[in-house]
Order: C-alpha cells, then structure tokens, then sequence
C-alpha cells in the first residue's frame, strides 16, 4: 500500500516538475508587444522560442524605442555597439540579453529586435541551465 502511494508521489511530482519546466522555458510575448500593435502574430520555433511579428501605424520607429526603453528598465543588457566585430552596421544584431540566477538554477533569455518603422519582427529565446554545486558531486 505505501509503495504503490510513494509510486503514485513520486509520479505527481515528477509530472509537476516537468509542467513547471516547460512553463518556465516559454518565453512571455507581453513585454514585446506595444498598444497601437495590429496584424499580431505569435508563432513557436522550437523550445523556448517564440516568433513575434505585428505591424504599427507609426513610422518613426515608435515600437522599437518603446520596447527598448522597457527592456532597460527590466535589467536587460542592450547590444554593444561593435559595429567592426559584424563587419558593417547591416550585419549587426540587436541582440539584448538578461540572465537571471535562482540558486543552482540559471535562465537565460535573449530578444532579437528586428524589423522596419512599420513592422516587427522579434525572436525570444529562453534557456535553462542547471550548475550543481562542486559539493554535492
């Protein structure tokens, strides 16, 4: 009677574990995303990746300085400027990054902003590592 309950636990937290893992690895679209936003599409590529493409009214680029100024504010570190290391300024990425340190726990996350005044187009990229400590083996 107590294996088969140990079993049934050990079941339900594994299947809680994997549920909450996945729940992490999924990267919000909401931060990406600005007011005047039309024809908004949200597709996944894969494991912690997400496609975000919509198209605004306004042409002065308003979408990309909104999103910028926001992910600042969140931590998030923007691009270096090296424009040398990509060769010219149309092969450089606007690739902002944040990582975030939950004890053994690491998630790294990755927006690439990419697009025209009128249209969007942004990949987020999540991924989660686990660093064991030296003393645990």
């Amino acid at each position: 009677m107590y294996r088969r309950l140990a079993i049934l636990c050990t079941i339900v937290a594994l299947g809680a574990c994997g549920a909450a893992a996945w729940a992490v690895a999924q990267p919000s679209a909401a931060p990406f995303l600005v007011p005047v936003a039309t024809d908004v599409h949200v597709a996944e590529l894969g494991w912690g990746q997400r496609l975000i493409t919509y198209q605004v009214p306004d042409p002065a680029y308003g979408w990309y300085s909104k999103i910028t100024r926001d992910l600042k504010a969140r931590g998030w570190t923007p691009p270096t400027r090296d424009y040398y290391r990509w060769g010219s300024t149309e092969g450089f990425v606007n690739l902002y990054t944040r990582r975030t340190h939950l004890w053994v726990v690491s998630i790294q996350e990755q927006a690439e902003l990419q697009g025209t005044p009128r249209f969007a187009r942004i990949i987020l990229r999540r991924s989660i590592s686990i660093h064991w400590p030296w003393f645990l083996g």
